[in-house]
């Protein structure tokens, strides 16, 4: 795993642990940006990790009290309204910001990591061959061809006979030899490592 999506992680559990909710929500923002930064290999071990962090600030009590940062500018603008200024009280600016950093925070705890964007889910590869054959003579199946992966992940293939028919696969070449006449089911599979896709293909020997 990367050192640097490890270290925020643990930032974040440890974030989640104080029971500050606005701490947890921040590390939670900096454990995002890591996972965005990994490989497609990385995120998909990852997807666990941020899913649970991200439940466990979703379900953290509302903040009771204003971060620091917050309470310290409140503070310093009272005092500004209390000296002799031109200007006193908060600039347009200023409500600006603040409703950014509420609209963010918003964002951060009620959005999916799939929502924001940041989680991409892995689709199973897909069939998009014949399922049907009548035959008397072998012939072949180009498995590369007759399965999909949404993603364009690398695909693993394996395939189960049956009583009257003999299979080789070689690659994702399938080669069907019919021995006797009947109708055979046998079944083609495909996995990217994540999902695997079974598909049944039926075989009319005349």
């Amino acid at each position: 795993m990367d050192e640097h999506f490890q270290q925020a992680y643990e930032r974040a559990q440890s974030a989640i642990g104080s029971s500050d909710k606005y701490a947890a929500t921040q590390a939670y923002t900096a454990l995002l940006s890591a996972y965005q930064s990994l490989d497609s290999a990385s995120k998909k071990a990852a997807y666990s990790q941020v899913t649970q962090v991200h439940q466990a600030v979703s379900a953290m009590p509302n903040v009771t009290q204003l971060p620091h940062d917050l309470v310290h500018a409140a503070r310093m603008s009272r005092l500004e309204h209390e000296m002799p200024k031109e200007h006193h009280g908060l600039q347009p600016k200023d409500f600006i910001a603040l409703g950014i950093f509420f609209v963010l925070i918003a964002v951060v705890l009620f959005g999916q990591p799939e929502h924001l964007g940041l989680v991409t889910h892995n689709g199973a590869p897909a069939w998009n061959g014949i399922r049907e054959f009548s035959a008397t003579e072998p012939f072949i199946i180009d498995l590369s061809t007759a399965f999909r992966d949404p993603d364009g992940d690398p695909l693993t293939y394996l395939v189960s006979g049956a009583p009257g028919i003999s299979v080789h696969l070689k690659g994702s070449t399938l080669t069907v030899i019919p021995k006797q006449p009947g109708t055979y089911t046998i079944h083609a599979m495909a996995s990217d490592e994540s999902h695997l896709t079974k598909v049944p293909i039926t075989v009319k020997v005349a």
